[in-house]
């Protein structure tokens, strides 16, 4: 019997970030653990039009901007007064021939996020 399709998405992203998929252990746990980040997969045969949209346009500013990274900011918004929740999301292709480039765009994105350790300190300092 094959895989179910997020079982396999899991391995597609542990393959991508040079980790391993942990699969359901019972309790929280990350779905997949990489090299220099965690991943919690979530697989589904629809999207909202919408988030598919800004992904495009977020494709379309890539080649308009070709030596800016390009990215999607999603923002919720729960009510008047309420802090808000954002998400930064960038598509790749995992089946993409040039695994390098995908790896380096995916470290670009983790830099640009979460600070070296030590620049903390030194700006306390």
């Amino acid at each position: 019997m094959p895989h179910p399709k997020w079982k396999q998405f899991e391995r597609d992203i542990a393959a991508w970030a040079g980790g391993k998929r942990i699969g359901s252990r019972g309790y929280a746990e990350a779905d997949v653990i990489g090299e220099s980040a965690t991943f919690e997969c979530k697989s589904r045969n629809d999207v909202p039009k919408w988030i598919l949209e800004a992904f495009d346009q977020s494709r379309l500013n890539g080649r308009l901007y070709p030596d800016l990274a390009n990215f999607v900011a999603i923002g919720a918004h729960f009510g008047r007064g309420h802090p808000i929740r954002v998400f930064i999301a960038k598509e790749v292709n995992l089946r993409e021939e040039d695994y390098d480039r995908v790896s380096d765009t995916f470290k670009d994105i983790l830099a640009r996020l979460i600070p070296p350790q030590g620049a903390e300190e030194e700006k306390a300092a």
